[in-house]
């Protein structure tokens, strides 16, 4: 006999509210009423809910906080006032001691009992927001719900390398002196956060002033970089170099050299949990945030490894080897993610409902995702990428020339990157943490590529640009200080000329590239701001030293 109980016991929703609920969700996303949604949802339990009587309630609420707010306060005021009355006043707050107590999801019994989850604490926190102007979004975000403010003509202050201020451009206060850029009518967004990224940062030791692999990653937005396998001595000394204004580049964090469990040079030997420690020890000495566990051919040494970077705080970054048992274990065994796409052309729910339970990232890199063909060879195909100005003004053209000129071809349906992205789509559907890892296939323009491939596979713009920005900043533990536009953060953010949110191409159309409060032309690289400075030509742009043909003279109206 089956458990499940016939469809004439389960409690529904009575035919006027079920109508209501369809009226109101069948409308424009901006005319929904969440709070009438919600409550209109918690009366599948409670078929007697007067709705009605909660909403008054949330008006009540809103009117006591309009109060408490002046008629001039500015926006970060205002949601000062917010928080303070809602958290503070009310003390409304998470259900740490249940989470899964079934009436945390209910509006009503959140209203009456003031904890809930994140979901229902921020429906409450938008309509009260809303109620007293300030223009507040839900944001889904894996495994969470945040609330952000939008502002359509803001301004964005910094100060020294730091975000001071971001709010509209009526209320915010700009400190007298300061100096002033205009971009009215462009697209301000957080620098890109490529967390699988490679390149040379050097050759024999030897790390150059002016490296135009840095520049370009900058030039295409990327502002901060993990490298989850490099040369630990010239990776290293590149990020030092970097954070201390020795050179220019992004921000650099790295594994170094691999935790290799093959033959090889490097290979790392782990026998036993000292084994493991010994080996993060001492890669954190020199640098590291994190560890690439590659190839260790049993999983209790991956689990070794796992134990020891929870005892010296780093992460573990493994790779899988086109081996999806191995993928799955990975996840089960709590690594902070996996690298690179599972090598299967499909995966079902129990791969979704797995990976969904835990806390493990997903890095596909869809520019070399397994399975099929790739995602960079697509772009080489449908796109003249030897002609890309922005590209050229950086890379030298014999290195474009060599991969971009002679072209895979292949029909659309052929291409595995759409299967590709679509997993990842379905992962972070699910609550699993996916962002982008261009993983150094062609310098900057890729993780464009990686950003659009992420909407061929179904994301919507905003969730592509979550992958490329805030999930990255927060899978390798950066998100208190990169990956949004918030007072405090580190300024490293882009200007756009147009809105990627309409059209994700539009990403690649970046004017100002802001890494650590710096401002860069990012056609020419040439700093503006308080202290503007041209940038040197690189070698290849001298005479006599092109090679084969010369570059592209890029310039800001290009």
């Amino acid at each position: 006999m089956s458990a499940t109980p016939s469809t004439a016991t389960q409690p529904r929703l009575p035919d006027a509210m079920s109508e209501r609920l369809r009226q109101i969700v069948a409308g424009p996303d901006e005319d929904i009423s969440l709070a009438e949604a919600a409550l209109l949802i918690a009366g599948h339990g409670n078929p007697g809910l007067n709705v009605s009587a909660y909403l008054n309630r949330i008006d009540e609420l809103a009117y006591m906080l309009r109060l408490r707010i002046a008629e001039d306060e500015d926006l970060q005021g205002r949601i000062a006032a917010l928080n303070h009355f809602l958290f503070g006043e009310l003390g409304f707050g998470p259900n740490a001691d249940d989470y899964y107590d079934p009436r945390n999801s209910f509006l009503n019994e959140v209203l009456e009992r003031r904890v809930g989850i994140p979901i229902t604490l921020s429906v409450i926190y938008l309509e009260l927001g809303r109620r007293v102007g300030l223009p507040l979004q839900g944001v889904s975000f894996p495994g969470h719900f945040l609330v952000k403010c939008a502002v359509a003509d803001g301004t964005v202050v910094i100060d020294g390398n730091r975000i001071t201020a971001v709010g509209p451009r009526a209320s915010t206060t700009v400190p007298a002196g300061a100096k002033v850029i205009d971009v009215a009518g462009k697209t301000i967004m957080p620098g890109i956060v490529d967390v699988h990224w490679h390149g040379s940062m050097g050759a024999d030791e030897i790390i150059p002033q002016q490296s135009w692999v840095n520049y370009a990653a900058l030039a295409f937005g990327v502002t901060t970089l993990h490298d989850p396998s490099n040369n630990s001595s010239e990776i290293f000394t590149a990020a030092e170099m970097q954070r201390a204004g020795e050179i220019v580049g992004p921000r650099i964090f790295s594994t170094g050299t691999i935790l290799y469990g093959a033959k090889g040079s490097f290979k790392a030997d782990i026998a036993n949990l000292d084994d493991a420690l010994f080996h993060l020890k001492r890669m954190k000495a020199i640098g590291a945030i994190s560890v690439k566990s590659y190839n260790q051919p049993r999983r209790d040494q991956r689990q070794q490894i796992i134990e020891a970077a929870r005892e010296t705080g780093m992460m573990v970054v493994p790779e899988g080897g086109s081996l999806f048992e191995h993928n799955m274990t990975m996840v089960v065994d709590g690594h902070t993610g996996v690298e690179h796409s599972i090598p299967v052309a499909k995966a079902y729910d129990d791969v979704t409902q797995l990976w969904s339970k835990s806390h493990s990232g997903y890095t596909p890199t869809l520019i070399v995702g397994y399975g099929g063909l790739w995602g960079e060879n697509y772009w080489y195909a449908k796109t003249n990428v030897f002609d890309d100005k922005r590209l050229l003004a950086f890379v030298p053209r014999r290195v474009v020339d060599a991969r971009s000129r002679r072209r895979t071809l292949a029909p659309d349906e052929e291409w595995n990157h759409f299967n590709n992205a679509a997993l990842a789509k379905k992962l972070n559907d699910a609550g699993v943490s996916v962002q982008l890892g261009a993983h150094g296939q062609r310098e900057g323009l890729g993780a464009h590529w990686e950003l659009w491939m992420f909407v061929q596979g179904g994301m919507t713009p905003m969730q592509a640009i979550r992958a490329a920005t805030l999930s990255g900043a927060r899978y390798i533990g950066m998100d208190k200080d990169v990956g949004s536009l918030e007072a405090g953060k580190l300024a490293d953010l882009l200007v756009l000329d147009e809105n990627p949110l309409e059209n994700i191409r539009n990403s690649e159309s970046i004017r100002y590239t802001i890494a650590n409060g710096r401002i860069f032309d990012a056609m020419t690289m040439n700093e503006l701001g308080n202290h503007p400075r041209t940038r040197q030509p690189f070698y290849f742009e001298l005479p006599g030293n092109d090679v084969w043909g010369r570059t592209t003279v890029a310039d800001t109206d290009d």
